[in-house]
């Protein structure tokens, strides 16, 4: 391909290249699709012949192009590999040699565009750009963002995330104004100018540089916006209006105020954990698990959003309020879990329960608690602010042996359940706090159940081996103790949690409570 080239060139380049071959080895270096290569060059049959390293030694000797802008230390080595001056080379030596022509070229102090250039392109290379246009790309980088800019970004400890940063920045236009109220344009660098006015965006650098002089540079508005911090200044020539803003006319830039802030409409939204259990789904298992919330979506008309058009009067998909701009059910869908009915985590293809939490507007939660329990699904409403449930509701739980029929049946018969809900295997009615005495009540008539606001935990022990359930509510009572046994431990402990107030103070404190067995004495 060398040997074309030459060909191509004109006759007298020709000629006096067959001139100047006096040595026995003639080496150049050639600059070909961006690249520098090294040849041997030579005639024969009165033909000018170039040869590549990998044609003169044998081709494992020599350095391959690996990066984008290595070509000069890999002319450089290459040529070494043919004057034996080494045996072989390799990509570490490559780099290190690279790494050192950059660092001359920068101390030289001239040519430090082509050292931010071949740094540059470099980087652009390992993105992908092809390269033939790696050196366009990068001289297209730097007169947008000037040589300072990137000299910095090159030296950050990313360079490609620095330089996408500084790319990223911009000025939005009508966001400055001159005293009179009027607006500020956005310039470039190359128009900051003698009597320009607007504002710009510079280096920490260039503001220092720019802010220097002992005049102003324009009689109007101008300013500008480093990109970096910038130190305090006591000097009465620039004054600092904002942090990042230094001005540079004989009249301030300013920002643009708003004389009121643009109303967002919010939207009241409640969290819910929505698990499916297989043991309940009548719906295609396996199916599900090809795509769960798509799955349930197109099954459960209530976390569909209906528009209205074609809406017959038992419709059962959600309605948006009249005040509501929201056009879906489900806003957020995160933590997607496949698990047995436990609640430890396995693998999809042995999972009894999925589960997912949503966040839905809060307008549309009566009608998904409605369906709690029927196909297998189960809502949980949990708390908007901090982990945990929900503190509006309630669960009152049945005994394990209590059937989904029996459930559905308890529901029907109490108005104020609002669906139900399942933990483990054990199944129970949701409703709100304040119903929970009265629902107690009905489901529990011969039984002393207490009903208080969770706020403490105690730990409480030594008890009599044997003591039920039973005897620790009465022994509870008899203290005049407020409190709730949450579950039994095995059968001589169980936890309880209370609501204490002291004599003194409204204010409550935690504490775990739990019942230790012990022998009667």
């Amino acid at each position: 391909h060398i040997t074309s080239l030459l060909e191509m060139w004109p006759a007298t380049a020709s000629d006096d290249i067959k001139k100047y071959l006096i040595h026995e080895q003639n080496f150049g270096f050639l600059w070909i699709d961006g690249h520098w290569i090294v040849f041997h060059i030579s005639v024969e049959a009165d033909t000018t012949v170039a040869r590549t390293p990998n044609t003169i030694v044998k081709a494992e000797h020599c350095v391959p192009q690996t990066h984008g802008s290595h070509c000069g230390a890999v002319a450089l080595l290459n040529l070494g590999v043919i004057l034996k001056l080494w045996q072989q080379a390799d990509e570490a030596t490559a780099e290190l040699w690279h790494q050192m022509l950059l660092s001359k070229q920068q101390r030289q102090g001239r040519g430090k565009d082509e050292a931010a250039i071949t740094m540059l392109a470099d980087i652009l290379h390992s993105k992908g750009v092809p390269a033939d246009q790696l050196q366009s790309r990068a001289q297209a980088a730097i007169r947008k963002l000037t040589l300072p800019v990137v000299e910095k970004a090159l030296a950050a400890k990313d360079p490609w995330k620095a330089l996408k940063e500084v790319d990223d920045m911009e000025l939005i236009p009508g966001s400055f104004v001159d005293p009179a109220g009027d607006d500020c344009p956005v310039l470039t660098i190359q128009e900051l100018v003698s009597d320009a006015k607007g504002v710009a965006i510079v280096t920490q650098e260039m503001a220092k540089d720019l802010r220097s002089d002992s005049t102003n540079l324009s009689v109007d508005s101008l300013a500008v916006v480093t990109i970096g911090e910038l130190p305090a200044d006591t000097s009465d020539r620039v004054t600092a209006v904002q942090r990042f803003t230094v001005q540079l006319g004989d009249l301030s830039v300013e920002r643009k105020k708003h004389e009121s802030a643009p109303e967002v409409p919010q939207l009241d939204t409640t969290v819910l954990r929505l698990s499916v259990h297989k043991d309940m789904c009548d719906w295609d298992w396996d199916e599900l698990k090809q795509g769960p919330l798509k799955f349930l979506v197109a099954r459960t008309p209530q976390l569909q959003y209906c528009d209205g058009t074609d809406c017959m009067k038992n419709c059962s998909k959600f309605h948006a309020a009249v005040d509501e701009a929201v056009n879906t059910v489900i806003l957020d869908a995160w933590s997607w879990r496949w698990c047995t009915n436990d609640g430890k985590q396995v693998k999809i293809a042995i999972a009894d329960m999925f589960g997912v939490y949503l966040r839905v507007p809060s307008s549309g939660l009566d009608s998904l608690l409605k369906i709690s329990g029927w196909h297998g699904l189960f809502f949980e409403p949990r708390s908007n602010v901090s982990q945990g449930s929900h503190p509006a509701y309630k669960v009152v739980w049945l005994p394990k042996n209590t059937s989904l029929d029996e459930v559905h049946k308890k529901k029907r018969n109490i108005d104020v359940v609002l669906g139900l809900a399942r933990m483990a295997c054990k199944l129970g009615l949701r409703i709100n706090v304040k119903d929970e005495s009265m629902v107690l009540k009905q489901l529990y008539p011969d039984s002393k159940q207490v009903a208080c606001k969770v706020t403490l935990t105690f730990e409480v022990g030594p008890l009599p081996f044997g003591m039920t359930r039973e005897d620790i509510v009465l022994l509870l009572s008899a203290w005049k103790w407020l409190a709730k046994l949450i579950r039994p431990l095995r059968s001589t402990q169980g936890e309880v949690t209370v609501t204490l107030r002291s004599q003194n103070s409204n204010e409550t404190e935690q504490k775990k409570v739990v019942f230790a067995s012990a022998k009667t004495q």
